[in-house]
């Protein structure tokens, strides 16, 4: 099986790009984003810092954190849609994001 990946021509590199995040998806017409990640940068301050800006630009996100890094064919297939219950799979598929940490 060949798998074709359209990445987007636009991207954001260097100090303040993660800023850049939510109007570089209205600049793409991405209203609802899907992010795929591993579950290390998951449970990462890297995560938090890109879904906090999601969240104050009021972008609906879900995230499937369930893969690996450099993703196999299989994995991917795993991604087309959600399952069928939340509740069999509730640490893969997320609605917007976990709670967030006390602030100190």
């Amino acid at each position: 099986m060949v798998a074709m990946i359209t990445t987007p021509r636009l991207m954001a590199v260097g100090g303040g790009a993660l800023g850049e995040l939510p109007g570089m998806l209205a600049r793409l017409s991405l209203a609802r984003p899907l992010i795929v990640t591993d579950p290390f940068l998951f449970s990462s301050d890297h995560f938090d810092r890109a879904t906090g800006q999601l969240d104050r630009a009021g972008v609906v996100w879900k995230v499937f954190s369930d893969t690996v890094p450099d993703p196999t064919t299989a994995v991917v297939a795993t991604t087309r849609s959600p399952p069928k219950s939340r509740a069999q799979d509730r640490h893969s598929w997320q609605s917007r994001r976990r709670p967030a940490p006390a602030r100190r």
